[in-house]
């Protein structure tokens, strides 16, 4: 048991935004933009943002793995293709990823592949943010 309080968060430290602060994963005031985990489309406390004008999108590293083509589909002769969202954290790290449409066996693989992503993280005013992002992963047979 903690034999003094937490401290007080101080409102001049709000970030206004997910934004990584001196711990390293959240705003240290924990207010209007909360910590980086978390939080549903609509501005929710503690939750990702959709990417401001002025701000710098996630980049993808060059190490992300491809997601692997299903061995009964590519036998069978078939393509597809998945839409999904996901969050990209203010650390980098991939969260909360949705399909939004695509059939098996192609959205399995595309979302194994995609949890472990890594991301150069968005910024907003200088500072890594935690932001929605949607994109489509396409399975081709090439010849």
């Amino acid at each position: 048991m903690p034999k003094e309080p937490p401290r007080e968060a101080d409102p001049s430290e709000d970030q206004g935004v997910a934004a990584v602060g001196e711990e390293g994963k959240g705003d240290p005031a924990g207010l209007e933009g909360g910590v980086t985990h978390g939080g549903v489309v609509g501005g929710i406390v503690g939750g990702a943002i959709q990417l401001p004008e002025d701000a710098v999108a996630p980049k993808p590293i060059s190490t992300n793995r491809i997601p692997a083509y299903p061995q009964q589909a590519r036998a069978d002769g078939k393509t597809g293709a998945v839409l999904l969202e996901i969050v990209v954290l203010a650390d980098g790290t991939v969260a909360n990823v949705k399909v939004v449409r695509g059939e098996e066996p192609f959205a399995s693989a595309a979302v194994e592949a995609v949890k472990g992503w890594r991301y150069e993280p968005a910024r907003y005013k200088g500072l890594p943010v935690s932001v929605y992002r949607t994109f489509q992963v396409t399975f081709r047979l090439t010849g």
